[in-house]
């Protein structure tokens, strides 16, 4: 049956996770911009530096505030498969944003906002089915 709670526990997570990929975004974007046109580095280097900060808040603020399970006792294993999670949403994001600029001509900005958006649908559900949901119990026949 559907209990109805579970619902509004889904809905709040949601929420929660878009108001904590928010705040990872700002950070990240913030060093890309910095990097890109401070500094003057090439934006995929600012966008990869600007993602690494993203991931340790992203990080901090899923297992302290936006999941309410975690399936992994050991910090060391959820860490590992975050991580693995969020450079696969790295690759994601360097390949759309190198795709958006070099190929589509699109401004890095312009760019950084559409694979974020991505990356941030991928980065959820990769982390609710890997990191933060109970196991399936699977009935014997």
């Amino acid at each position: 049956m559907n209990d109805p709670r579970s619902k509004i526990t889904v809905n709040n997570e949601i929420f929660k996770y878009l108001i904590a990929g928010g705040i990872a975004f700002i950070c990240d974007f913030s060093i890309l911009i910095f990097c890109s046109e401070i500094l003057e580095l090439h934006y995929l280097l600012g966008n990869l530096l600007g993602y690494f900060l993203g991931l340790f808040v992203a990080y901090y603020l899923n297992v302290k505030w936006v999941f309410s399970y975690r399936k992994y006792q050991r910090t060391s294993v959820e860490l590992l498969l975050f991580n693995a999670i969020v450079l696969t949403g790295l690759a994601i994001s360097e390949g759309m944003m190198a795709y958006l600029v070099g190929v589509a001509e699109a401004h890095y900005m312009t760019a950084k906002i559409a694979a974020s958006a991505l990356v941030m649908v991928f980065n959820y559900t990769a982390k609710k089915i890997i990191l933060f949901s109970p196991a399936i119990k699977r009935r014997n026949p």
